[in-house]
């Protein structure tokens, strides 16, 4: 019964579908507060919707949007959405659109601003190495076609890996990121390690350069040798309070993963 006047009153939108679509999208879009994640999500549900062309207040919005954003979180999550648009959409049909693209340059280089003045990720640490993960991600994909700086990059990462006041995983999430771009010595990431050789810290430092660096490591004698000489020289109480994060930090890898470093491992100290 409420049908007829259902449509007149959602005709303030538009006379036809698509206009009133979009001018749906546009007054979500002015609602929209400080939230990448959000922008995001309506930029896909617009493509959802079979709207491929931006109206440019929508992409000014939406660009406003991701630049106030201040949180490193919601700002990896939009540009989760907008990586996903550019480069591996085969269904709506939006790879590689300009428009998107110049959003995913805005969210790229918020991200990395808001990365280096993050403190402690305390209870949300698998959301900061995802959204690491996703900053490498979109450097490695789209990089060098938006013109990504290279050196800012490297930077952000290389102050936060030296950086005593980190936290101990996010100076090995830091480290593994450089190692994986080539941009680390193997010494280097040792030194990392071996500076929080702590109990309470190893665990974490291993958890983010297993996250970022996961195929690097196992290239790597050294690192596994030199993992076990650290553990092997814990007490008792020290390892047990050492194993939770250390635990974690291996689950990282693939049972056939594990093998081969223990079969690495043992090589490496002629046990074999």
């Amino acid at each position: 019964p409420e049908f007829e006047s259902a449509c007149i009153e959602s005709a303030i939108y538009g006379p036809t579908l698509e206009e009133a679509a979009a001018a749906r999208l546009r007054e979500r879009a002015g609602k929209l507060e400080r939230n990448a994640e959000a922008a995001g999500r309506l930029l896909l549900d617009a493509r959802l919707l079979g709207l491929t062309h931006v109206d440019p207040d929508f992409q000014a919005r939406l660009t406003e949007v991701i630049r106030q954003d201040g949180d490193f979180f919601t700002v990896a999550a939009g540009l989760e959405h907008l990586l996903y648009l550019f480069r591996y959409d085969e269904v709506l049909g939006e790879r590689a659109s300009p428009e998107i693209g110049e959003l995913l340059a805005e969210a790229w280089t918020r991200a990395l601003w808001l990365l280096e003045s993050l403190g402690e990720p305390a209870g949300r640490e698998h959301e900061f190495l995802r959204g690491l993960q996703c900053v490498l991600q979109t450097y490695e994909a789209c990089g060098a076609e938006l013109e990504f700086s290279r050196d800012d990059l490297l930077h952000v990462l290389q102050r936060s890996a030296e950086d005593d006041a980190r936290s101990p995983l996010l100076r090995g999430a830091a480290a593994g990121t450089l190692w994986t771009l080539g941009e680390a010595s193997r010494e280097a990431v040792l030194d990392g390690m071996r500076y929080c050789a702590e109990p309470a810290r190893l665990g974490d430092y291993l958890t983010g350069l297993f996250a970022m660096a996961r195929e690097t490591v196992q290239r790597h004698a050294e690192l596994v040798v030199s993992i076990d000489e650290l553990i092997s020289a814990y007490g008792d109480e020290q390892f047990l309070e050492a194993l939770p994060a250390l635990r974690l930090a291996f689950s990282y890898f693939t049972p056939r993963e594990k093998h081969y470093l223990a079969n690495t491992l043992v090589r490496a100290l002629g046990m074999s």
